[in-house]
């Protein structure tokens, strides 16, 4: 049997989000996102943040260079991968990062960035179709939703 993994974070932006273009010309945004909890630690619960790091491609990455900044509530969807790598002084290091398949923007913080431009998320589902009057109530109601 093949597995499945997915993950599902809300948070806040640490820091403005790191763009590049590969080079076949794919845009990849880097973004690390704090999610805030509590634990315990010696008998007493404290604040603790644990931190994400976040890659998305594409079209997911686009609109995270447009819309997100430092502070952005952030909704991520995607899958956890483990890299390996070594530090300068030959020592194996193991980074997880969420490679993100979605990314839903929870608001805006109001505080007027340039430009002025808000992105805003489409309707939930668009309206539904009126019944038509000449339809008897036995019928059944199809509307014109392609789903």
């Amino acid at each position: 049997m093949r597995g499945f993994q997915s993950i599902i974070i809300a948070g806040n932006v640490g820091k403005d989000p790191e763009t590049r273009t590969t080079h076949t010309g794919m845009l990849v945004a880097n973004i690390s996102v704090g999610v805030g909890g509590r634990k315990k630690e010696h008998g007493e619960w404290v604040d603790h943040t644990e931190w994400f790091r976040v890659v998305a491609f594409d079209k997911t990455a686009e609109v995270i260079q447009k819309y997100v900044r430092k502070g952005s509530p952030i909704l991520v969807r995607g899958r956890i991968e483990t890299e390996k790598w070594e530090d300068k002084d030959g020592n194996d290091r193991y980074t997880a990062k969420l490679y993100a398949n979605d990314v839903t923007l929870l608001g805006n913080r109001g505080d007027g960035d340039e430009g002025g431009e808000r992105y805003q998320r489409p309707a939930a589902a668009p309206p539904r179709a009126q019944k038509p009057e000449t339809q008897s109530a036995e019928e059944p109601f199809e509307d014109d939703i392609p789903f």
